[in-house]
């Protein structure tokens, strides 16, 4: 069973429709993921940020995004799949 947490989905259907992710790097907050206009980041709970991360990672292993260069991510054609099956 390949099932996804609500942050996965999140992620996915927010990079509807152009399939981009963004692995953000700031000095002042460090690494977080940005998905569509959706920025995986609360500076009222890190924990947003923590999730976010680990939900790309995971999304990587299940083959549904690929990293392409430098900060981008992209979803591959079983991400884009997933994620219109997803969508609301």
């Amino acid at each position: 069973m390949n099932t996804q947490t609500d942050d996965e989905k999140s992620i996915l259907t927010n990079a509807l429709p152009s399939g981009e992710i963004l692995l953000m790097r700031t000095d002042q907050t460090g690494d977080f993921v940005r998905s569509g206009v959706v920025n995986y980041i609360d500076p009222n709970d890190p924990s947003r940020q923590a999730c976010g991360i680990d939900a790309l990672e995971r999304l990587k292993r299940k083959g549904l995004v690929r990293h392409e260069a430098g900060q981008l991510y992209k979803l591959t054609g079983a991400g884009f799949q997933r994620a219109k099956e997803s969508a609301p």
